[in-house]
């Protein structure tokens, strides 16, 4: 059961490409600071499934757009770096705004924490 399953997670939370950036700041959530995300790929990649699955919970129904927003710029020291981001998923049934905290490791790491907005 668990094999046939885990697959259909996986495609059921597949990760989707964001459209292309809204250039004007009057269609960024409130604490916007500049659109984008400060994140590489592998790290976009890692994190969409915990902010789709913050979306979920919040309400949204089916992603069909997305876009990256940064809240607050990257502070602190090399390996003790932190920031924040507005990740935004349009969806069918209205806008879900998840805020993204992202805290660099010793190590070399990244980890990350996705709450609703306002949280």
């Amino acid at each position: 059961m668990k094999k046939a399953l885990f697959p259909f997670i996986l495609m059921s939370c597949a990760i989707f490409s964001f459209a292309k950036e809204p250039s004007s700041s009057k269609e960024w959530p409130a604490g916007a600071i500049r659109n984008g995300t400060l994140g590489n790929p592998t790290l976009v990649h890692d994190a969409m499934l915990a902010a789709r699955g913050q979306a979920t919970v919040m309400g949204c129904d089916q992603v069909k757009d997305g876009h990256f927003f940064v809240k607050k710029d990257v502070s602190g020291k090399p390996g003790e770096r932190v920031w924040e981001e507005i990740w935004q998923f349009q969806c069918t049934n209205g806008n879900y705004n998840v805020e993204m905290e992202f805290m660099e490791s010793k190590q070399g790491g990244v980890t990350f924490r996705a709450a609703p907005e306002g949280k």
